[in-house]
């Protein structure tokens, strides 16, 4: 997956997560996930239990797969009911990956959450 460029959306994800990379791929013939650009998006909302699956802009690097250039910029991210705002690492999950990721690589600018998020977290 190379140059994919995300922008002007609005993502609502009631039991999810509003953007979720990198996860899955093809152990035995590792992916590049690269370029990777998220400009001028709104998130709604954000409702999640699972520990190992929150954040409103989550980065899970498994399978083999190799994250970099990633761009978050100008994300507007309102107050959300359950989860994390920011979700990085590489990862190994028994239940859905078979290897944890090579490497990630990421950049992020303009990225906040909504004045009502601010005030909760001093």
């Amino acid at each position: 997956m190379q140059k994919y460029h995300h922008a002007k959306l609005y993502l609502w994800a009631d039991v999810a997560h509003p953007i979720f990379i990198g996860i899955h791929g093809d152990v035995e013939n590792p992916e590049i996930l690269e370029n990777l650009n998220y400009i001028n998006i709104d998130i709604l909302d954000h409702k999640e239990k699972q520990l190992d699956y929150q954040g409103c802009l989550a980065i899970n690097a498994g399978d083999n797969n190799l994250i970099r250039n990633v761009r978050f910029e100008n994300i507007r991210i309102e107050d959300f009911r359950q989860g994390q705002l920011v979700n990085l690492r590489i990862f190994y999950n028994e239940k859905y990956c078979k290897a944890p990721a090579e490497a990630l690589r990421m950049y992020c600018s303009r990225t906040s959450p909504t004045r009502e998020r601010m005030r909760k977290f001093p």
